[in-house]
């Protein structure tokens, strides 16, 4: 089953903004400076534009991060999302800028912003002054017109996924193992719960295998399917099982195992994800005749010994040999 590259390229720049606003609380600001190269070799993937760095034509060049000769583009890449940054230090230093003899061959280029957070919603008057200045809204340029563009264009998205995994150095990319094991995650939704979500992931943590359990009605496979949802952008693998069974044959179909009738299919499937390279999150949801599945249970949770697994059980019944969090009613 072949990557599905659209999937993997909104989760990857997902990744990216949320480092970005993390780091920009933090006041760190390098990422900042990684992203300008990343987007600019993903822009010229999506537009067929040439850009360049700017500071590789001269070091510290003002107003503008990133430009392209040949169709007479610069862009200034940012997370701030400001009107006073696109008037203020984008336009006007780029417009006092070219009156300048060293830069007057860049007289005619046009402006555009690329946001690496959400853009900003402008305000009418705003879009007007801005326009006056050459700027229109459709050069204001962010994550969500990358995602269109790969959505609609699979050739396109072919190529903003090569650049993606040369940049990021992800081994996924040599897997034909799409990320997501699973076409149903559960719940993306939750009210509160947050005091048990922190707990569940310093369990997860320090244990790398956690059982969720309680009377049925606690919301024992909600917690689990928005937990998985909160963290799959940290790993390279990630489903969400409904039991037992379609642990196995839904990895059965995302590994493209053909296993014959008497083979042992969980050993094989078991055998199979120890190859995957990177980090991965196996939710099984509703365990159920604990007794009689002891067996395959130890051997799911056995996966823990080897590297990047992390595994999520709930079940009405406490299982052996795991961690267990309780998980009462919400108070």
């Amino acid at each position: 089953m072949p990557i599905i590259k659209s999937d993997y390229i909104r989760d990857k720049l997902s990744y990216i903004e949320s480092k970005i606003k993390n780091d920009t609380k933090q006041e760190l600001y390098n990422i900042n400076k990684t992203a300008e190269d990343i987007f600019m070799h993903i822009l010229n993937d999506v537009y067929g534009w040439q850009l360049v760095n700017a500071n590789n034509i001269k070091t510290n060049f003002p107003a503008i991060d990133l430009i392209d000769t040949t169709n007479k583009i610069v862009i200034q890449v940012t997370s701030d999302t400001s009107s006073d940054k696109v008037k203020k230090d984008t336009i006007e230093k780029f417009k006092k800028l070219i009156k300048e003899d060293e830069y007057k061959a860049y007289h005619d280029y046009q402006i555009k912003m690329f946001y690496i957070k959400q853009k900003p919603n402008f305000k009418l008057k705003t879009l007007e002054i801005l326009k006056k200045a050459q700027v229109e809204k459709s050069d204001l340029l962010g994550i969500e017109d990358i995602n269109k563009q790969v959505s609609a264009n699979p050739n396109i998205a072919q190529k903003v996924f090569k650049t993606l995994c040369e940049i990021l150095h992800d081994k996924i990319c040599d897997s034909d193992t799409p990320p997501q094991l699973t076409t149903k995650l559960g719940k993306s939704t939750i009210i509160g719960r947050e005091k048990e979500l922190e707990e569940i992931e310093y369990h997860l943590n320090s244990s790398k295998a956690l059982l969720v359990h309680g009377i049925g009605g606690m919301g024992k496979s909600t917690i689990a399917s928005y937990y998985l949802h909160q963290h799959k952008n940290k790993f390279d693998y990630y489903g969400f099982f409904e039991g037992l069974d379609d642990f196995v044959n839904k990895l059965e179909i995302a590994l493209n195992l053909k296993i014959k009738k008497r083979q042992e299919r969980l050993t094989i499937v078991l055998h199979e994800l120890t190859k995957l390279n990177g980090n991965k999150l196996l939710v099984i949801d509703d365990i159920q005749d604990i007794e009689k599945n002891k067996k395959t249970i130890q051997k799911i949770l056995d996966l823990k010994e080897h590297n990047g697994f992390k595994i999520l059980l709930t079940s009405r019944e406490e299982i052996e040999g795991i961690d267990k969090y309780l998980l009462n009613t919400l108070s």
